[in-house]
């Protein structure tokens, strides 16, 4: 396995324009990471909004907003019928 110090060149034994290309080079990659990261904070809603009906009810259980967003992100699965059955009636 090659060591790390073999991979890349020195920076101060690279002619200047290898210099500088290396630095627009890191500094692009650091917009990048900057701006990807900026993205993925502001995707995350940060304050869940309640229908009045939905707050009434949380009030009257005595249950937390944080409870009633994981009670509404849960899936009831679908119960599958015979349409068979239905359409023979």
């Amino acid at each position: 396995m090659p060591k790390l110090e073999h991979l890349f060149p020195l920076f101060n034994e690279v002619s200047e324009e290898e210099q500088i290309q290396i630095i627009r080079n890191y500094r692009l990659k650091r917009n990048v990471d900057i701006d990807s990261f900026i993205n993925s904070q502001k995707s995350k809603p940060n304050k869940m909004t309640f229908t009045d009906e939905e707050k009434v009810i949380m009030k009257l259980l005595g249950i937390s907003p944080k409870t009633l967003g994981v009670l509404k992100s849960m899936e009831e699965p679908e119960e599958e019928e015979d349409d068979e059955e239905v359409s023979d009636e």
